[in-house]
């Protein structure tokens, strides 16, 4: 048996040392790999209910159910790549329940087949996270939900619906139908957001109340920011490159300051039926063709005619001219009553602002008419009166004297004729008797 040098150390010893300190390793040192706590692991087959905290990361999870939080149970996601086999024929979802919390951490969810619903009644934090092919988008309904640094993208419509008041801040919103929807008493915070290439940027269908803050929102084919009813706060936000109006607001309170608005194919910011107050926006080149401009206020006008007797009176030809003189309405009023949208002013992208009121207002029915002049700042109704009575039915057409004589005379000779004939006649008969 070969010795051992003095001061040298056998390669066997190295090597049970190395088998020893692997096996020590395994002792001690902790399970780095995908794991969960709480209700965990999925189920094979069926919905994963979450009752308890339940904590799952670094896992790649393919759901043949929906995922519902239920009361007093929390969902947190770290690092997980989650994807739902939703069909045409079985559409999944996350649903997360009054009192359930869904905490979303650098994860990816999506559907390997078909779109998925994704519903918020409680809480919800995410974060650094993607979020694909949902069917109706985000709704958040109720809770505490707040979505930062994550992109949503290729839903079938709105990425995000709020009837909450969520906080969105440095998402990456595109390639939606629509970007973010609110509706409802829903009231967001959106700040510093990118809502790009979307059919819609940011659409309110009912009553929202939203404030929008450094977002970057463009190149939405249908417009920028639509609203209907209620109010927004939209302050240093860059709209551009939409392809209808950058700011439209249908009955809603507008509050816009401070925003760089250019290069949107219709109005920069359109008002229709309620104040928009606009101060220290930067625009340029908006509007198509030059039709349009930068900001235009109009309100309804609603004109009513009645007659002397103040009976309502109808098909009324009414013309409209504004301050300029020129004549921007011409029609007939339905029934006695006619709903006209009147410019009150518009800043054209040339910088020229044009002030329309007040308005003329004439209405004539056959030889009467009457006119009013009205300064148009809100929605307004209008009454005319026209001096207007309807014309005494004349008694029945009768026959004239020289109608009678005519008459008489055609009977006269239709007699002559009649007698004339019987006098040959008789003749005739006596002449062959002979």
């Amino acid at each position: 048996m070969e010795s051992l040098d003095e001061g040298h150390v056998h390669p066997i010893y190295i090597i049970v040392l190395i088998i020893c300190l692997l096996n020590f390793s395994i002792v001690l040192l902790p399970n780095v790999e995908a794991e969960g706590v709480g209700d965990y692991p999925v189920p094979d087959e069926g919905d994963w209910l979450i009752q308890n905290d339940t904590y799952v990361h670094d896992e790649n999870i393919h759901l043949n159910g929906s995922i519902t939080i239920l009361e007093n149970g929390t969902l947190t996601l770290d690092n997980v790549t989650l994807t739902l086999n939703s069909s045409s024929s079985a559409v999944l979802g996350i649903f997360v329940k009054v009192g359930g919390t869904l905490n979303i951490y650098h994860s990816d969810i999506t559907s390997s087949n078909g779109p998925y619903l994704f519903n918020v009644d409680g809480y919800m934090t995410m974060e650094s996270s993607i979020i694909s092919r949902l069917v109706l988008g985000i709704a958040i309904n109720y809770g505490d939900v707040t979505i930062a640094n994550s992109t949503i993208y290729n839903n079938d419509q709105y990425a995000i619906r709020c009837n909450g008041s969520p906080v969105l801040k440095n998402n990456h919103i595109h390639s939606n139908h629509g970007g973010i929807l609110i509706s409802w008493g829903g009231a967001p915070l959106l700040s510093n957001n990118t809502i790009s290439s979307n059919e819609w940027g940011v659409v309110c269908l009912a009553i929202g109340y939203g404030t929008l803050i450094g977002n970057d929102i463009s190149d939405n084919a249908q417009g920028g920011i639509t609203v209907e009813l209620g109010h927004f706060e939209i302050h240093n936000n860059t709209i551009y490159s939409n392809g209808g109006f950058g700011i439209t607001s249908d009955h809603a309170s507008i509050n816009a300051t401070n925003n760089t608005i250019y290069d949107n194919e219709r109005w920069g910011i359109y008002s229709w039926g309620a104040p928009i107050f606009h101060k220290d926006n930067t625009f340029e080149k908006n509007g198509k063709y030059n039709k349009e401009g930068d900001v235009l206020q109009v309100w309804d006008v609603l004109i009513k005619i009645f007659d002397a007797d103040n009976q309502s009176l109808e098909n009324v030809n009414l013309t409209i001219y504004d301050s300029l003189g020129d004549i921007i309405w011409r029609g007939n009023t339905i029934g006695n009553i006619r709903t006209v949208v009147l410019r009150e002013y518009e800043l054209k992208n040339d910088r020229t602002e044009v002030v329309h009121t007040p308005f003329t207002i004439k209405a004539s029915k056959e030889a009467y008419f009457n006119s009013t002049i009205v300064d148009v700042g809100s929605n307004t109704e209008i009454i005319i009166v026209i001096d207007y009575r309807e014309k005494e039915e004349e008694p029945e057409d009768t026959i004239p004297f020289w109608g009678l004589v005519a008459l008489g005379g055609i009977w006269i000779v239709i007699i002559i004729f009649i007698l004339v004939g019987l006098i040959i006649t008789l003749r005739n008969r006596k002449r062959k008797n002979i």
